[in-house]
């Protein structure tokens, strides 16, 4: 049986987007997605286990 390492899109991004020197919110600003809907925005505070408010006030 083979192990295969599921492909991890975000951290390719990630990679190549830092390879570029391109900071997160440049990219978000060329591919028109400066937002996150609040939806989306409550899984991901979900999954990083922390509250919105933390999210939107950190940094």
């Amino acid at each position: 049986m083979s192990t295969v390492k599921p492909k991890h899109i975000g951290r390719n991004i990630s990679r190549i987007r830092e390879l570029r020197d391109m900071k997160q919110e440049a990219l978000a600003i060329a591919i028109g997605s400066e937002s996150v809907d609040e939806e989306k925005l409550k899984k991901i505070a979900q999954a990083l286990g922390v509250p919105v408010e933390v999210i939107r006030s950190c940094f």
